[in-house]
């Protein structure tokens, strides 16, 4: 398929402003982006055991997964009096390259990051490449429990601290409701099964075409779910970045 004379309507989970390599997209003059901010974020109280300075020095890693978790969790630290230097005593792991650049506008490097940016191949790393004995999992309260099932499965203790949650960003509605109504779209974009899942809460079951529309995912958990609930032709970027799915949409439109 080619680009042809038309723009490319293309529905994005979230914000533009917080996804360069779209704006970059909708900027180039084949599409037309519309990012929807189908979820929204909030720190909540742990109720998990840590809670010192002494039980954080317990840990040998420190895995954190998402920007958010990054976020948040230097929120709970600050909310709980621990200094930040407490972490100097851990190895660090996240997921992706922006993981990383979050966490070092904190002050701090990350060990390794993941050959595969999925809780999947971060899991599989730490278990048998870096020989994780206790690491401290740093989640949201819709967080996979990948990691956590891989860690039970060897054998190894670990604990979660659950800092934030993930709700449905229900101010959109509205604007959503109206777009799906009034816009044909060539392509969805979906960051997580938690935009998906927003998305449904918003406009209902899956109907007419959206279901044989591109539906390009993240990664793979992202794409299983979204051909669980009915998308017959969902893609996956070669990076499981926004940038990898820019261009895989990109490449889509252009073959």
């Amino acid at each position: 398929m080619t680009l042809g004379d038309h723009k490319r309507h293309v529905l994005l989970s979230r914000s533009l402003e917080h996804a360069s390599s779209f704006l970059t997209l909708h900027e180039s003059g084949d599409f037309y982006v519309e990012g929807v901010p189908l979820i929204t974020f909030d720190y909540v109280e742990p109720v998990d055991s840590v809670s010192t300075e002494e039980q954080i020095k317990e840990h040998d890693w420190l895995v954190i997964t998402s920007h958010n978790g990054i976020y948040y969790f230097f929120e709970w630290l600050q909310q709980m009096n621990i200094s930040s230097q407490v972490l100097k005593t851990l190895r660090i792991v996240t997921v992706g390259e922006k993981t990383r650049e979050t966490l070092a506008s904190y002050g701090f490097e990350v060990d390794f990051i993941p050959d595969v940016y999925d809780a999947d191949s971060l899991a599989d790393e730490l278990i048998h490449t870096y020989k994780a004995q206790y690491p401290l999992l740093i989640k949201g309260t819709k967080s996979r429990a990948v990691i956590d099932e891989a860690l039970t499965y060897f054998n190894i203790p670990f604990r979660s601290l659950v800092v934030y949650k993930t709700v449905t960003n229900w101010s959109e509605q509205e604007r959503i409701k109206c777009l799906m109504e009034t816009t044909t779209f060539d392509a969805f974009v979906f960051t997580s099964p938690s935009t998906i899942d927003a998305f449904l809460d918003m406009v209902g079951p899956l109907q007419g075409n959206w279901t044989s529309t591109p539906c390009f995912a993240i990664g793979k958990t992202t794409a299983n779910y979204a051909e669980q609930i009915g998308f017959e032709r969902v893609k996956l970027p070669n990076t499981y970045t926004l940038e990898g799915l820019a261009e895989a949409i990109q490449y889509f439109f252009k073959e």
